[in-house]
């Protein structure tokens, strides 16, 4: 999944917060939620700069490194993994 579909999938699940946040029993998230959230999103991110990493010694790379050039964060993070532009 790319950084892109994450936003949409959480735009989502916050029509889905929204209703719940009002209810009269609603308990929040903790700090644990979050951090896990955040985790999950980063290692999906570095999942995706090791598999373009990976797709770079095969024969598709260089048509992934083109399609990867439209998600600005996983650009970025192959950036600074790699330290080259794909």
């Amino acid at each position: 999944m790319t950084v892109d579909g994450m936003c949409f999938l959480g735009f989502v699940f916050f029509l889905h917060y929204i209703p719940e946040s009002l209810a009269d029993d609603f308990v929040g998230y903790s700090v644990e939620d979050v951090i896990l959230g955040n985790a999950v999103f980063l290692s999906l991110s570095i999942a995706a700069v090791c598999m373009t990493k990976a797709l770079h010694n095969s024969k598709g790379g260089p048509i992934q490194a083109i399609e990867n050039l439209k998600i600005v964060w996983q650009l970025i993070l192959t950036i600074v993994i790699q330290s080259s532009v794909p």
